[in-house]
Order: C-alpha cells, then structure tokens, then sequence
C-alpha cells in the first residue's frame, strides 16, 4: 500500500511541477516549452483523477449502491455476538466489490468458518474457509489475509454488519446450528 501511495506521490508531483513549468512558460511566451510542458502535465494529472478520483469520491460522499445503517439499529454486545455466531449457520447477502451476492457461511465454536456463495443466480459459485473470532463488541474474520473486525447490529428480524461508514455491507439469518455430518448422511439417506 505504501509503494503505491508513493508512486502516486512522485507522478503527482511530476505532474504538478509539469503544470508550473507550463504556466511559466506561457507567462513569458514560450509556447514550443509550454506545449511541451502541459502535455506531461495534463497526462499524469490526468490518469490519476481517472486513477485515484472513484476512490476519493466514494469516500468523500458513500457508496451510492449501500444504504446507511438506520438509527433503530441496535449494536450487540460481545456476549450476543458470541451466541449469535458460535455453532451457528448463517445465511443472507453480502456487498462485493459492485454486486450483492448471495452466501451460507458456518462458524464453529472452535473459531473455524466455511462458506459457500456467488450470484444470486448461482449461490454456490464459490467456496472459503477461514476463521472468527470475538473481540470487545466486534466479531472479527480472518479469510487468509488478517483478522478484520467490525460490530454487528440488530436489523429488523435480522442483522447487519456495516464499513466504517456506518453503510450496510451485509444482512443474514441465523439459518440454526450446523448441522452435523451423521445427521446430513441421515437425511440424504432417507430422502433417496
């Protein structure tokens, strides 16, 4: 990340520095310098408004595809996040990236997680595992990268999860406690 916000820093500042060299050229007629000088400048300054100015705008002004988390909202304590999750199968959607989508995600009581998900078209388009963890009033999930926590939050007959802008990322239902594997090959048996 921060390779990446120098790179930005540095073309930033070419471009800049292009666009004061420009001005000052045009100033004093030079206008081969400031042909030369303003189309650096108007391309980097360019490409990085392309760049950089969605992310900026989104963070400045929200997520126009998520609503915001409404004020009867009520936040769980630890010791509710903890029965809500451990030992339990949940099922609802979730934002990704630009699209909502459709997961069942199970959360065993010894910190372990799988999922399954993808388009509403095709919910079991993917597969993950992982693990979660309570701490303070936050539950946190660990998809192979580091934990990342976030409070949970009573919605209705459901419950949200949000970003750190108070926008809804994710609704589900407790769908009951994970079934186990003797009782699906049970049922499997007595369904053929």
């Amino acid at each position: 990340m921060w390779i990446g916000i120098l790179v930005l820093c540095t073309f930033g500042a070419a471009a800049l520095v292009s666009a004061i060299f420009a001005i000052r050229s045009a100033i004093h007629g030079q206008w081969h310098m400031t042909i030369g000088l303003a189309v650096p400048a108007i391309g980097i300054g360019g490409a990085l408004v392309i760049i950089v100015g969605p992310t900026v705008w989104m963070e400045i002004a929200g997520n126009p595809d998520l609503e915001s988390l409404p004020e009867e909202a009520r936040s769980l304590s630890g010791k509710e996040i903890t029965e809500l999750y451990a030992g339990m199968l949940h099922e609802g959607r979730y934002y990704n990236e630009d699209t909502w989508e459709a997961f069942a995600e199970s959360y065993a009581s010894d910190g372990d997680l799988s999922g399954v998900g993808g388009p509403f078209d095709d919910p079991q388009a993917s597969t993950w595992s992982g693990a979660w963890k309570v701490e303070g009033d936050e539950v946190c999930f660990d998809y192979g990268d580091e934990f990342a926590c976030r409070p949970v939050f009573r919605l209705g007959e459901g419950y949200a999860s949000v970003n750190h802008r108070d926008e809804i990322t994710a609704t589900f239902v407790p769908a009951g406690p994970i079934p186990e594997p003797e009782a699906e090959a049970e049922a499997e048996a007595d369904a053929s």
